[in-house]
């Protein structure tokens, strides 16, 4: 058993051997923070007057039952003829867009409803996803909602040209797309139509809905000990296991074998054993500063997780990362500290930041989530 004297130091135990300060987190993004985006706010129209001025269409473009939807609009919108001429193949890194729709033209502007559509390669939140759409093409974000960890809704102003459009739009995972639904209205327009273009995205919904996650998960057993999961898209390193009382192994993101874009390592130690927890994680820093790595303020501090029974203690937190020559970009360093009765897991995770590769930090935060989260006897 653990000793309660040893498991209350570890309450204090990254800020003694200098890993962790007390100080407030930092915000990443000046120019962004995702953690104060504003409430999405509601337009709401009568359901009965919204159902009398629209008319309900369902398609299932490419033949892809993923991509099978309906919506209503309004009467007087018209599917586009063309609308698959640019959706033949769905990449996995680029929308390709499978349905689009017109309003009236009104001057020299009009409204349209765009569905958009990739296949991803690993696990992410709709949340995360979206957030790198938007800040990779410099919307301006309004408002957003997490419905679940599968579909966002927001609203943002984008700019074609020299015209504002207000976009409300929803981003959603299906089996292994994610979808993006949009409506598209002239700023100048937009107000007194705001409740139309609500309803219109509440509306649109899959004829098929698919729960279930990307078949993407590998499970990892030190002897029979302890397991955890980890996403087939990351590559294990062959593990060391010394003994029972300490293991080790790492998985690494790698789409060439050769550019590392990150690496998450898991360190196993008995609780039996003539050490202390501070001493292993200062163990740990050392070897990072032997590759030239420099610890910097803390982020944040996540306590969203949920640990398997056997865990008794647990603490995550996530610091700036640079290196001595300032020669590679910025990185975040993750950590956590679990205990149970048997061992101490230490379980560290190297990443470009989030304001340098949003799209990969996110993947990899998914990644670290799965890890820490499935250790389990």
């Amino acid at each position: 058993m653990i000793n309660p004297l040893r498991v209350s130091s570890v309450l204090c135990l990254l800020m003694m051997v200098g890993v962790v300060t007390l100080a407030v987190p930092k915000a990443w993004a000046q120019a962004f923070d995702v953690k104060k985006i504003s409430e999405l706010p509601d337009y709401p129209m009568d359901p009965a007057k919204f159902e009398a001025a629209t008319t309900l269409y369902e398609d299932t473009p490419l033949g892809d039952k993923f991509l099978a939807y309906k919506i209503r609009l309004p009467k007087d919108w018209k599917k586009s003829a063309d609308d698959n001429l640019r959706s033949q193949d769905l990449s996995k890194r680029l929308l390709g867009e499978v349905a689009r729709y017109y309003g009236p033209v009104t001057g020299d502007v009009r409204s349209r409803f765009v569905i958009m559509a990739l296949e991803l390669d690993h696990e992410i939140t709709a949340r995360n996803w979206f957030l790198h759409y938007i800040l990779s093409r410099g919307y301006t974000l309004q408002g957003m909602k997490e419905l679940s960890d599968r579909r966002v809704e927001a609203l943002y102003i984008q700019m074609e040209k020299d015209t504002p459009f207000v976009v409300r739009a929803t981003a959603e995972i299906n089996g292994p797309r994610m979808i993006l639904s949009m409506v598209y209205i002239p700023e100048a327009l937009w107000k007194g139509q705001e409740g139309m273009q609500d309803a219109i995205i509440d509306s649109f919904s899959f004829i098929a809905p698919e729960d279930s996650r990307l078949s993407s998960i590998q499970t990892f057993a030190f002897l029979d000990l302890l397991r955890f999961d980890y996403p087939t898209s990351w590559r294990l390193r062959a593990p060391s296991i010394q003994s029972i009382d300490v293991m080790e192994a790492s998985v690494i993101n790698t789409r060439d074998e050769k550019t590392l874009n990150g690496e998450i390592d898991i360190n196993i130690i008995s609780t039996e054993l003539d050490t202390t927890l501070a001493e292993e994680v200062k163990a740990l820093q050392k070897e990072l500063e032997e590759r030239g790595m420099v610890i910097g303020a803390m982020i944040e501090q996540p306590a969203d997780y949920k640990f398997q029974p056997q865990v008794s203690y647990n603490r995550v937190e996530v610091y700036e990362m640079t290196n001595k020559e300032k020669s590679i970009q910025d990185h975040e360093y993750w950590i956590a500290v679990l205990i149970e009765d048997r061992y101490y897991y230490i379980v560290t995770m190297l990443t470009p930041s989030r304001n340098v590769d949003f799209y990969t930090w996110a993947g990899n935060t998914e990644a670290f989530g799965r890890v820490i989260q499935s250790m389990r006897p």
